[in-house]
């Protein structure tokens, strides 16, 4: 049993929230294969607190899993959380077992949103304050280091990392790069050396959990580990790191899991309705490494369901 605040998981690996990739296939599988926790894509708390039809069509709460926000605004945070506790509009809210805010987005910069929070703390403690007041359930928050190189310098991460524990966040979520750096460059472990020797509120590392190696590197200095993009790509680097952490052998024959796992998603989105561009990012993702290049490109040029299932089959 793993302990993150009040949020108790049967272990220490977790699936990102990523959007396009974070949906109910893709969790379903990685459970299989040992992930024990999961999010939501991300979602901006005024489009929730809007009861958007839109996002009603998107928004797949069939699993137990956590819920992550976007806001910059407390009391329109405070709102989606009261949504949350009181059930309200949107199927599948029982299922939500915390809630976390973004704050490692680079993309909405722009939207003052996601990562361009790292440089407001007055602001985050805010949200912090609004979360921890208003939830039933666990909370935490999902950051970067910094916004670019010369921000990093000043440490925002062990700052917002303090105002974290001081609000009584559950634990932090780490992606151990900057804004700046997106998803290229070397992770900074030392930062992650750095948060542990500083708070002790749980911490959650992320960036580049890739195998074995990278899981041992990152594991001495946090509470759990969460693994982004190697999972939509090889959803079994669950089972070969919950191996090797019980000492066991794990032999995979890629070709034969990457056949499981395509049948898997088919069954599973057809189950639960999942749109035609998820399908396709997810399959595409699926059969790297496979040396089914001209399969790939294929699905590139596909425009239905159908024409995906023909192709794949």
């Amino acid at each position: 049993m793993v302990k993150l605040g009040r949020l108790e998981l049967s272990g220490n690996l977790i699936l990102a929230p990523m959007a396009m990739y974070s949906d109910v296939a893709l969790r379903k599988i990685c459970y299989g294969y040992g992930c024990d926790y999961s999010f939501s894509e991300q979602i901006r708390a005024t489009e929730f607190i809007a009861k958007s039809e839109k996002l009603l069509k998107k928004l797949d709460l069939f699993l137990p899993m956590g819920i992550q926000f976007l806001a910059n605004d407390p009391e329109v945070l405070r709102k989606a959380i009261e949504m949350i506790n009181n059930k309200e509009f949107y199927p599948g809210l029982e299922n939500v077992k915390s809630i976390d805010l973004n704050l490692g987005c680079p993309f909405l910069m722009n939207k003052n949103l996601g990562s361009a929070l790292l440089n407001q703390p007055n602001l985050i403690r805010e949200l912090f304050k609004v979360m921890k007041e208003t939830s039933k359930l666990p909370v935490s928050a999902k950051i970067r280091l910094a916004i670019n190189a010369k921000h990093k310098k000043t440490k925002p991460y062990l700052r917002i990392a303090k105002i974290a524990e001081e609000e009584g966040l559950d634990f932090i979520i780490v992606h151990l790069r900057t804004t700046g750096q997106v998803y290229e460059g070397k992770i900074d472990l030392k930062a992650l050396k750095e948060l542990r020797r500083t708070v002790k509120i749980p911490l959650v590392g992320n960036g580049d959990v890739i195998d074995i190696k990278s899981a041992d590197e990152m594991k001495k200095y946090c509470d759990a580990l969460m693994i982004g993009r190697k999972a939509f790509s090889d959803p079994y680097i669950f089972k070969q790191i919950v191996s090797h952490f019980k000492n066991q052998d794990c032999k995979i024959d890629v070709i034969k899991e990457k056949e499981k796992c395509i049948k898997q998603y088919l069954s599973y989105s057809e189950q639960y309705k999942i749109g035609f561009q998820h399908i396709k990012v997810h399959l595409q993702a699926l059969l790297r490494d496979t040396n089914r290049e001209e399969l790939i490109d294929k699905l590139t040029h596909t425009h239905t369901v159908d024409e995906i299932r023909n192709l794949v089959e």
